[in-house]
Parts: structure tokens; C-alpha cells; sequence
């Protein structure tokens, strides 16, 4: 019978090291995403989507959305705004979202939040996006306003 070269304490004291380094490897894996900043404090890492929610996306309208308006609501719901209330809604800007939304449109992407509701409403409207309320508004362009005026005599 052959003897090893390690006496029997050290057997059990290889093991005991070989185990925590399995243990420490894995609980390294399972934890990538906290940060340790004091003592007893860790932080949790967000993702790039918590941070920014007007990131890239790429987004396809179900057959149920039929206008303007559904869309910029379906887009803004997902991204957790809202579209500004009925009441406050310009008759231009409710103009727009009852106009029915064009096959062009029903798939858009990789833009960001931002670029699809802006692509939606069109150069003739300006977007209005409200971080704080989390609010989507649209205004008419200046530059379509002031072009139209210039561009369109009176007849």
C-alpha cells in the first residue's frame, strides 16, 4: 500500500481550503451585480434600462392600435410615462392622434423613446417629454409654424 505524502491533518485542511475556494468562486458569480461601499452596506447594480428608459429599443404595434394616439399611449405606457390629460391636449394635437397610424409606423426601431415618439407625431409637432411627472406632450414646430406662415400666403 502506498502512503501519501501529506499527513492526515494536512488532507483534511487541502480540503477545507479547496471547498472555501469553491464556496467563495461561486458566491463571487452569485453577487457580481453588489458592490460593497461600507461595512455593512452593499449597492445593487442597475441595468442600462433602469437608467435610462429612453434607451434603444426597437418596438412592433399589435393590430389593436389603430392611431396616432394609441401608439404615443401604448409607447408611453411601456416606458411608464403617460400622455398628457384630454383636457390639456391642444385641438392640433388631438387632430394628430386621431389620425390613424400609418403602416410605416407600426414597427419601429432601434431607436430610442425619444426618436419613436418624435417619428410618430412628425416635423410639424414638437415632443415634450417631462421627467419629473413622467408626462408625453406635444406642441406644434415653430419651424413648421413660422415655415407655414411664410410659405403658405394667404389665399
Amino acid at each position: 500500500m502506498k502512503q501519501s505524502f501529506l499527513h492526515p491533518t494536512q488532507t483534511v485542511q487541502a480540503t477545507v481550503v479547496c471547498v472555501a475556494a469553491i464556496w467563495v468562486a461561486a458566491t463571487v458569480t452569485l453577487q457580481a451585480a453588489e458592490i460593497h461601499v461600507g461595512r455593512y452596506s452593499v449597492l445593487t447594480a442597475t441595468t442600462h434600462e433602469q437608467v435610462d428608459p429612453l434607451a434603444t429599443m426597437t418596438t412592433q404595434f399589435s393590430d389593436q392600435i389603430q392611431t396616432v394616439g394609441d401608439a404615443v399611449r401604448d409607447l408611453s405606457k411601456r416606458n411608464d410615462y403617460r400622455l398628457i390629460t384630454i383636457e390639456s391636449i391642444e385641438p392640433e394635437t388631438a387632430g394628430l392622434l386621431a389620425l390613424p397610424l400609418p403602416a410605416a409606423d407600426r414597427r419601429l426601431g432601434p431607436v430610442g423613446l425619444r426618436q419613436a415618439l418624435q417619428t410618430l407625431a412628425g416635423a410639424s409637432f414638437r415632443l415634450i417629454l417631462d421627467p419629473v411627472t413622467r408626462v408625453v406632450a406635444f406642441d406644434r414646430s415653430e419651424n413648421d409654424i413660422n415655415g407655414c406662415e411664410h410659405a403658405c400666403p394667404d389665399e
